[in-house]
């Protein structure tokens, strides 16, 4: 795991909150990325979010079509939909990963949004009904 991820993890959410709000999103990632659970918001652990810290390994973008997938328990599912927009929380550019026109009913009220913290890291938060959720970190595979 790169070193940049394993501190990531040890970060509070105010912390995240701050290196999100400085990091940028210039391109869009391409192949696949190693993931990891790193914050929930501040008294929220529902079901899911337990779920995914379990199962949850990462996800494939495809840049080219502008899509992904994930990677939970060693199967590629919940494909969403990639574009640049405005991150709810600053307004400023990010990379959504929007789930609404998924085949996979449980996902489809969930919408991400990344930002590049150091070179082939990433760091995401999670909105459910659009709602913060929680903070993840994607990096890519060697």
């Amino acid at each position: 795991m790169h070193a940049r991820m394993k501190q990531l993890k040890g970060m509070s959410q105010a912390q995240l909150d701050a290196l999100y709000k400085k990091s940028t999103m210039a391109k869009m990632p391409s192949g696949e990325t190693r993931g990891r659970v790193l914050v929930f918001r501040e008294g929220n652990r529902p079901l899911t979010a337990r779920f995914l810290e379990f199962f949850w390994r990462g996800k494939i973008f495809d840049a080219k079509k502008k899509t992904l997938l994930n990677r939970i328990a060693g199967f590629n599912v919940a494909k969403a939909v990639l574009y640049f927009g405005k991150s709810k929380l600053d307004g400023k550019k990010c990379l959504v990963i929007d789930y609404s026109g998924s085949s996979n009913v449980s996902v489809r009220n969930i919408i991400d949004e990344i930002r590049e913290v150091s070179s082939g890291v990433y760091l995401g938060r999670a909105y459910r009904n659009g709602i913060f959720t929680l903070y993840f970190a994607l990096e890519k595979a060697q």
